[in-house]
């Protein structure tokens, strides 16, 4: 909620979605690494960008692919 409202632009309400998503994944009992991969869909799912539009996806989408792939949980 804190990020959803004090950050300025569309990133806070993005990053908000993201953790909400995770949380609540996490909360159904997923691994770490499939709890913030259901963040970044819910969060490309209302934000509409997808890998290559030059935002924080370009980042976030690599990286948890990557965190999943190494098998940490």
């Amino acid at each position: 909620d804190t990020l959803g409202t004090s950050m300025g632009g569309s990133s806070g309400v993005l990053l908000s979605i993201f953790f909400t998503a995770a949380s609540q994944s996490l909360g159904a009992g997923a691994p770490l690494t499939k709890a913030l991969l259901a963040g970044l869909d819910r969060m490309t799912f209302y934000g509409g960008a997808r890998t290559g539009d030059r935002t924080m996806v370009d980042a976030l989408e690599p990286a948890l692919k990557a965190l999943d792939a190494s098998g940490l949980e």
